[in-house]
C-alpha cells in the first residue's frame, strides 16, 4: 500500500493523469494518444520497466493508458527509476 501511494503521488507531481483507488497496487496512467502506446511500451521495456499498455478497442480511441503494477518488493529506488 505504501509503495502504491508513493508511486501515485510521484506520477501526479509530474503532471501525469492517474486513475483508480489510491491504495490499489495497479495504477492506470493515461497516455491518451493511440500512436504513442507502442512507443511508450518499447521505451519502458528498454529501461526494464514492465508495464501493460491498453488502447483501442479495449478503451475509447483517445483514452489509451498503461498499467503499472506496484508490489511491496519494490524499493524506493526501483520506483524512482521507473
Amino acid at each position: 500500500k505504501e509503495n502504491s501511494e508513493y508511486m501515485r503521488k510521484e506520477l501526479i507531481k509530474r503532471n501525469l493523469v492517474v486513475l483508480g483507488e489510491e491504495a490499489s497496487p495497479v495504477i492506470p496512467m493515461m497516455i491518451y494518444q493511440p500512436g504513442k502506446v507502442a512507443m511508450f511500451s518499447r521505451e519502458c521495456l528498454k529501461r526494464n520497466v514492465a508495464v501493460v499498455v491498453v488502447g483501442y478497442p479495449a478503451t475509447p480511441l483517445f483514452e489509451a493508458r498503461c498499467r503499472l503494477c506496484i508490489s511491496a518488493a519494490h524499493t524506493r529506488a526501483d520506483l524512482d527509476r521507473a
